[in-house]
Parts: structure tokens; C-alpha cells; sequence
């Protein structure tokens, strides 16, 4: 079957399924990986709420995870889950007290939590929805947001921790074209197997694509999106209508994946603040690195077995990647962005992109200086840039 599944419409079409389609091996990891993301937000709020402040971040971040929990509870998925665990359906180890009849009504209903529910810059938004497009081999997460004739699509980079949980933050962040862009943003797919090759991201990518019925979109693939992007450009033309790469790279040679082999060591050693410390350092310029250290360690706090293992799968799907002898392929108009002090994947990956197109009277090419790898996040015209391209 193809299609795709609000998570957050409501009891009722939860409700609606029969016991043998809930045990879909794609429904029930979905699932697991829902109420993983829900358990660690569930875990930080509450401790900080009982005795550890610094665990709430910034008040963006306790925004978000406040909003999320709040439509998680709200929207049908809670129920769901929970139904799903009553029929012996979730694995037995899986820490779920989110899941408690009690206990994530009493956390929001505490004093300090509705305060923030009730102000805040995004007091009025409606909460985004996570969604799940199903094929009939995989599931993968998504939220939309947006009501404009354009479709946007981003395809984030790889991360410790899936970005479905940043859902409203990042929506807050394209506010100003939810006008003209319908956007959707991609996960990975929820089960995620060994190995997995970019090459394969981008395939089940494409699927999703169409079971959306997506087509000629403006893609935008930050990092391991990027390379996830140009594959899509390569081998599914039809899907791709103008693209712009952040931080990205056709070739991952050896010593840029050294980057990528240190957290994998680390993440599998379980050392989840030295991963993030590692993480953030390698991303960030140090001024912001050092700004946001306390709020890498708390969400290192959160960070799960299951997180662990998939970052390492999708990480060591990098290694090798190359489509440098294919760019030529490329049909569409496409904008490489880069930064001079990238740390991961250093600028050179981009000006390789940039020799191998700009010949092309359609590339465009541009390059910060300051911003680190992850300038997508941290440049204030990095957006305003990437819309002008794709407005083009």
C-alpha cells in the first residue's frame, strides 16, 4: 500500500485499524521511535520541573518540547501508542512512562508548563503535525507546514536526535514564506537498516516522494541531505525542480569522513555528551559553540540506545559516498553554498561541486566566511538567500 497517515487526526481513524494492520513492521517502528522522541522530551520537562532547571535550555527549546508533548497528548498519537502498547505490541524494554494514563495530563497541567503554552512568540500557531508516509517496504516521518501554491522540500542533515521533535521551531523559522511554500521536511525512514548507503536514503527518499505525490519541488538538502539532494537530482530528474546545497559534498573522501568516524566512536562507546560536545564543536563557530555547550549537555541527557544506534547506521552510510563522474547528470538549476572553516566536511567539498557545474549558466555558488559548517542554522540571510534562488 502507498500513501500517507496524519498521526495526529484523531482517535477514531486510530481506532479504525485492525489488529493485523497495526503490527506492520513499519507501523510499530514507527511507533517505537515516536514514543522514544516523546519519552526524552517527557524526561527533560519533568526533571527540570522537579529539580534540574538547567535541563529546559533555552526558552525556544522548552517552547518546542512543550508544544510538542502538548499535541503528542492532544492530537490522537498518545492514544494510539498507548493502544498499541496495551496489545503487547511495544517492546517490553522500551522506557515509556509518557504513556502513563496520569502522568503526561499532570505535567502539563502544571503551573510553569501552562505559562508557556499560553505565551511565547508562537502563542496562537497551531502545533505542527508529524506525519508518516508508508510504502510498502518502509515508513518515514514528515511535517508540512505552510499553505502556498510552491512546495518547498528540505531534507535536513544527520543529527544525534531526529529534527521531527524541532517540528515547530523549525516552522516558526519559515514562518515568513508560509504564504508563498508549501514545505515539507523529511526524516530518514524509521527502520533504518545495516548497511545504509546515502544511495539508499535517497531512494526510499524518492519513494516517499511519490507516494506524496511530489514533483519538480524546490529541494533544499543541508549536509548528508545534500548529498541525499543530489542523488535525487541524478537519478530521479523529475522530482527535483531547482536545488540548493548547504554544507554538502558529491565526495566524501577519507579525510573529511574522520570527522564522522569520531562520533561514531563515541556514540558507540555511549559517550552521549562527548558526542554532542564533539558534534557541536565541529558545527558551530566557537561563540555559539560556547553559547549553547549547557543546553548540548542536557540533550545529551535525553538521548536514547535506540538514537545511538540509528545516528551510527546513518553516519557510517556516508563513508565512500561519490557521485563526482555523475554531476553532469544534474538537470536542474543549482545553488552550492558553502563555508570557508568548515569542520566537517571543509570547504573543498563544495568548491568540487562548484568545478564540476560551473560551466553551467544555471549554478550559482556562494560561501560564508565565520558561520561554521552549520551556516544553514547560523547565518542570518541564509534563508532570504536560498528563497531568492528558488523565486528565480
Amino acid at each position: 500500500m502507498m500513501g500517507v497517515d496524519n498521526m495526529t487526526s484523531g482517535s477514531e481513524a486510530n481506532t479504525a485499524k485492525s489488529p493485523d494492520e497495526r503490527r506492520e513492521a513499519g507501523d510499530i517502528a514507527a511507533a517505537v521511535e515516536r514514543v522514544r522522541r516523546m519519552e526524552a522530551l517527557f524526561d527533560r520537562l519533568s526533571g527540570a520541573l522537579q529539580h534540574e532547571p538547567a535541563l529546559l535550555g533555552s526558552e525556544e527549546a522548552l517552547r518546542t518540547a512543550v508544544r510538542t508533548l502538548s499535541a503528542y497528548q492532544s492530537g490522537g498519537d498518545w492514544q494510539r501508542d498507548y493502544e498499541l502498547d496495551e496489545q503487547g505490541l511495544l517492546p517490553a524494554d522500551l522506557k515509556r512512562g509518557v504513556l502513563s494514563q496520569d502522568g503526561l495530563y499532570d505535567l502539563l497541567c502544571a503551573p510553569e508548563i501552562e505559562a508557556v503554552l499560553a505565551d511565547g512568540p508562537d502563542r496562537g500557531a497551531e502545533p505542527v503535525r508529524i506525519e508518516t508516509v508508508r510504502t510498502g517496504t518502509f515508513s518515514m516521518e514528515f511535517f508540512r507546514f505552510g499553505r502556498g501554491s510552491k512546495t518547498l522540500v528540505i531534507l535536513p542533515g544527520l543529527s544525534v536526535q531526529s529534527v521531527m521533535g524541532a517540528a515547530d521551531a523549525i516552522a516558526a523559522a519559515y514562518r515568513p514564506i508560509e504564504d508563498a511554500y508549501t514545505v515539507y521536511v523529511f526524516d530518514r525512514r524509521s527502520d533504518v537498516p545495516s548497511p545504509y548507503t546515502v544511495k539508499d536514503m535517497a531512494r526510499d527518499t524518492a519513494e516517499a516522494f511519490r507516494a506524496l505525490g511530489l514533483k519538480d519541488v524546490c529541494l533544499f538538502g543541508a549536509s548528508q541531505g545534500g548529498m541525499i539532494a543530489l542523488v535525487l537530482a541524478i537519478e530521479y530528474p523529475e522530482l527535483v525542480g531547482r536545488m540548493v546545497l548547504g554544507s554538502s559534498s558529491a565526495h566524501v573522501q577519507e579525510a573529511q569522513y574522520r570527522v564522522l568516524e569520531e562520533w561514531i566512536r563515541l556514540a558507540k562507546a555511549g559517550d552521549r555528551v562527548g558526542l554532542y560536545l564533539a558534534f557541536g564543536r565541529e558545527i558551530y563557530p566557537p561563540a555559539v559553540f560556547d553559547a549553547c555547550r549547557d543546553s548540548l549537555i542536557a540533550a545529551a541527557g535525553t538521548v536514547t540506545d535506540a538514537e545511538l544506534a540509528r545516528f551510527i547506521r546513518l553516519a557510517e552510510g556516508t563513508r565512500g559516498f561519490d557521485v563526482v563522474k555523475d554531476l553532469d547528470r544534474i538537470r536542474c538549476p543549482v545553488l552550492a553554498i558553502g563555508v570557508y572553516e568548515d569542520g566537517v566536511l571543509d570547504s573543498d567539498a563544495t568548491m568540487e561541486i562548484a568545478e564540476k557545474l560551473d560551466v553551467r549558466p544555471d549554478f550559482r555558488l556562494y560561501l560564508y566566511t565565520g558561520y561554521g559548517h552549520a551556516a544553514f542554522d547560523t547565518a542570518p540571510d541564509y534563508k532570504e538567500r536560498l528563497l531568492r534562488f528558488f523565486a528565480s
